[in-house]
């Protein structure tokens, strides 16, 4: 039943998740902060490289959050095939 109730949390996480990632104000600012420092990288000076990594670490951040968020999704989607699996037994 523990593994049941894991499943189940799982799927639980998985659909709020999703709801969060389709929330029109997240994507924009998603959007946003990706052109901001696409935009603030591609402006600093030629001898600026901190400047530039640093944005360049930002980027990648968002990106990673994103994907992290995205693995929830897809994990509570293994998650509830997996219940749906069981039942069937």
């Amino acid at each position: 039943m523990h593994d049941e109730d894991k499943l189940h949390k799982e799927v639980s996480v998985g659909q709020a998740t999703e709801t969060l990632l389709q929330n029109e104000t997240l994507q924009k600012a998603f959007k946003e902060l990706k052109e901001l420092y696409t935009t603030e990288m591609l402006n600093t000076k030629l001898q600026d490289d901190e400047a530039r990594r640093k944005c360049y670490e930002l980027y990648h951040t968002i990106n990673q959050f994103e994907k992290h968020l995205e693995e929830y999704v897809t994990t509570g989607q293994l998650a509830k095939q997996t219940l749906k699996n069981l039942k069937k037994f």
